[in-house]
């Protein structure tokens, strides 16, 4: 009685390991010691003070704690008990960041922490040239400390090639690229988390600016007049004639259409250009095959991704014109003036006499022949004055 057992190693006593299992709001600091807070899933990448809660945390008294993250960074404790610890995480962003405690000679197994991921509530300015090069700033949260990237409706934005965080983690500039159209959502990818797309936020680029056509006016046809055809009366069918539009904002697609406004008598036309006649398109300048039409002072409106020209920029066709007439069912030869010659006296006597095409009674068939008369539906009528 009254001695001491000897040791032995078959009855050695071990307290259990420490476990990590959620994180909590920090509460106010006057219930600091005795709350715990509110669920926290995820960790704001300007970082925080926060519990983390769990159990078998130990003491001070049985030994200094240490809380490492991704397996190098040493955490500051600032108050411990046996299910709490309160600690500051660092500013970081990204997911799957590890943590784990040691206490007593024991490490708890890994706990897995995620930053939280980056949202956009804002983008300026909200418009800019098909050209490119519009410097935007991105207004939000969680940014984070990694470069990131910037996308406008897919569309990349170049962020600066060496970025300093700010202060708040919620501001980002970028530069646009080349695009065009409307609602370009904006959208912040940060070590692979992506903010939510809004289609609130987005960028459009501007609508299309023509400045002038040239040349302003061409045939119905579309074609120049071509070379006199062997007949002396016909042509044959010309080059086609090229249309120049000039301004801004172009982009790099579209298509060209010449608009007629409806009348009493006609209803409205648009003589639109089929894609493969558009030779050249860019920012400043179209290329075009005109497309047969006809009318004056029709708006040229180009349209580029939804978006078209307001200005008043007009294109008008050529006025008929005739150059010849002949009739409908003789080649020309025949209906020219015949030159009969005969001898009269020792000498050579001629005289001209009509072919006699030209019935005085009417109701004969007659050629036109001539430039710009346009589709034959649209034509009113010909008149033969004298």
């Amino acid at each position: 009685l009254g001695g001491t057992s000897r040791t032995d190693s078959n009855f050695l006593f071990s307290y259990a390991p420490p476990v990590l299992s959620s994180l909590r709001m920090l509460p106010g600091a006057a219930r600091l010691l005795t709350s715990i807070g509110a669920p926290l899933t995820r960790v704001p990448t300007l970082g925080m003070a926060l519990q983390i809660v769990g159990t078998n945390l130990g003491s001070p008294d049985v030994g200094a704690p240490m809380l490492v993250m991704d397996n190098n960074a040493v955490l500051n404790i600032t108050f411990q008990n046996h299910t709490l610890i309160v600690v500051r995480i660092p500013a970081g962003d990204g997911v799957d960041h590890t943590l784990r405690y040691f206490v007593g000679n024991q490490w708890s197994p890994t706990f897995m922490l995620d930053y939280a991921p980056p949202s956009v509530t804002d983008v300026t300015p909200r418009r800019g040239p098909t050209l490119g090069g519009t410097l935007i700033t991105l207004r939000g949260a969680n940014f984070g400390v990694t470069p990131p990237v910037i996308t406008l409706g897919g569309l990349p934005c170049t962020v600066a090639a060496s970025v300093t965080p700010s202060a708040g983690h919620d501001t980002l500039t970028c530069t646009t690229s080349a695009g065009q159209g409307t609602g370009h959502v904006a959208q912040v990818s940060v070590s692979g988390q992506a903010s939510v797309m809004n289609a609130s936020i987005a960028f459009s680029y501007n609508a299309p600016r023509v400045d002038s056509v040239s040349p302003s006016g061409g045939p119905t046809s579309g074609r120049l007049p071509g070379a006199l055809l062997s007949d002396g009366l016909h042509r044959a069918q010309g080059e086609r004639v090229m249309i120049t539009l000039r301004g801004a904002d172009f982009g790099r697609n579209g298509s060209v259409a010449l608009e007629l406004a409806a009348t009493e008598t006609s209803s409205a036309q648009r003589f639109v250009v089929p894609p493969d006649d558009v030779v050249l398109h860019n920012d400043t300048h179209v290329h075009f095959y005109l497309p047969p039409g006809y009318g004056e002072a029709l708006p040229i409106r180009l349209s580029v991704s939804g978006q078209a020209n307001a200005d008043a920029v007009t294109f008008t066709y050529d006025a008929p014109s005739v150059s010849a007439l002949g009739y409908y069912n003789r080649q020309p030869t025949e209906c020219a003036p015949r030159t009969q010659c005969f001898e009269f006296q020792n000498r050579t006597v001629c005289k001209v006499q009509a072919a006699g095409c030209w019935d005085t009674r009417g109701e004969s068939m007659l050629e036109l022949v001539g430039a710009s008369f346009g589709p034959q539906d649209v034509l009113s009528g010909v008149t033969v004055v004298t």
